[in-house]
This record gives C-alpha cells, sequence and structure tokens, in this order.
C-alpha cells in the first residue's frame, strides 16, 4: 500500500510539473512510469489537464494446486486537472477495463482537491 502511494504520489507530481511541457502526437500515451508489474502513461487534454492510464501487465502465476493462472491485464483511465499553483489535482471522470478490453467499473463523480504531498519523492 504504502509503494502504491510513492506511485501515485510520483505520477501526480510528474504530470503537474512536467506532463503539460510536452507536446505529444495526438491520442498517443508517453510512458510516465514503468515498473514490473505495471505502466503509467498520459495524454495531455488541455494545458492543464490529462488523461492517465494504468495498463497492469499480464502474468502468469501458479496457483495453490499447482495449475497456471493468468492474474492483471486490467487498464485503469482517469482524467486529471491539475492546478499547478495551489498543487492540487482533481480526478474528473475514469474507467476501469478487463482483461478483454470491456468495461468493468466506471464513475463521473470527481473527487476534488486532492494535494500533492510536500517533498515527495519524483
Amino acid at each position: 500500500m504504502k509503494n502504491f502511494k510513492v506511485i501515485l504520489i510520483l505520477a501526480t507530481v510528474i504530470t503537474c510539473f512536467a506532463l503539460f511541457a510536452f507536446t505529444p502526437v495526438p491520442n498517443n500515451f508517453i510512458d510516465i512510469y514503468k515498473s514490473a508489474d505495471y505502466t503509467i502513461s498520459s495524454r495531455r487534454e488541455s494545458s492543464n489537464s490529462a488523461w492517465i492510464k494504468w495498463v497492469y501487465l499480464t502474468k502468469k502465476l501458479k496457483d495453490k494446486k499447482g495449475r497456471f493462472i493468468t492474474v492483471g491485464g486490467k487498464q485503469n483511465l482517469q482524467l486529471w486537472d491539475c492546478d499547478c499553483s495551489s498543487k492540487n489535482y482533481n480526478i474528473k471522470n475514469w474507467i476501469e477495463y478487463g482483461r478483454n478490453g470491456k468495461a468493468i467499473l466506471s464513475s463521473q463523480i470527481p473527487i476534488y482537491n486532492q494535494p500533492v504531498i510536500p517533498e515527495s519523492v519524483g
């Protein structure tokens, strides 16, 4: 859980302070973080908002009975609006896709004024 918070903080800081300096090709996402478990990428929507995509990589693992199972493969897409002067971000919209590409969860209920944690890694 602590690792997830660090990654979320890292993604927030990068989004607010570095993402908007890039001019990506339309509809293409730029990778901003990669690990063995997931990749975080972003696509600029406007001067202060961006789509953030979390892609959880597919892995084959053994279950308790010794059979191989496939885990991961989900994607989460979030629309973030950043206010760099007050160091806050808002999540306006999000949708989660399963391994097969079908939407499994979504919300248009915004999450407002999430602070960027001072002196956080990133």
